[in-house]
């Protein structure tokens, strides 16, 4: 019997819970510490768009992207093998990073509107990415005993297929990050 929609639903669903759980956590440890008085001064949406260029190129900007977000989707599938232990790992530390940068940009000054239109352009994409490769990795046990057993009629090869169009969305969501997530927030800022 092949894997239905609804498992691979609740296993996204699962990885999102978690993730959301540890950046609460991540940005309660953080709070403290952003409480405090800082020099420093607050950022303006606008100001802040400004400022930020890329000191590579985009297309040198992207790969950089891709590579980064590419060794945390395959560490999110790495749950294959390992029973979830990675897949878990990796999403209980990467939002215990983002409620941390999330208290840091907020004691910045950035705006949530600020921090939306920096997000959203390319995060949809790159989220439904990994969380996908979540998915896929805290399924992993239950798929490898299904395969073992001849009891899955779907193919690791099919999977794999997947896990490579993963791959290529990936892509999509670095070159949007790198060539328009920028211009794209202050073009909707200065509207």
């Amino acid at each position: 019997m092949s894997m239905s929609i609804k498992a691979w639903i609740g296993h996204a669903a699962v990885a999102l819970a978690l993730l959301c759980a540890t950046a609460v956590a991540g940005a309660q440890l953080s709070a403290p510490a952003a409480s405090e008085p800082q020099d420093a001064p607050k950022i303006q949406a606008q100001e802040y768009l400004d400022n930020v260029s890329p000191k590579a190129g985009h297309a040198q900007l992207s790969l950089g992207i891709f590579a980064r977000n590419l060794t945390v989707y395959l560490l999110l599938l790495g749950g294959l093998a390992c029973a979830g232990i990675t897949t878990i790992f990796v999403l209980a530390f990467n939002g215990f990073m983002i409620g941390q940068i999330l208290v840091v940009a907020h004691g910045a000054g950035v705006t949530p509107d600020v921090l939306a239109w920096v997000i959203l352009p390319h995060g949809l994409l790159e989220l439904g990415c990994l969380l996908f490769a979540a998915a896929i990795g805290l399924r992993g046990p239950a798929l490898l005993a299904a395969w073992a057993n001849g009891k899955s009629a779907s193919h690791p090869v099919k999977l794999l297929r997947m896990a490579a169009a993963g791959c290529a969305a990936l892509a999509v969501a670095a070159l949007i990050e790198a060539y328009w997530t920028i211009p794209i927030a202050r073009l909707a800022l200065s509207s």
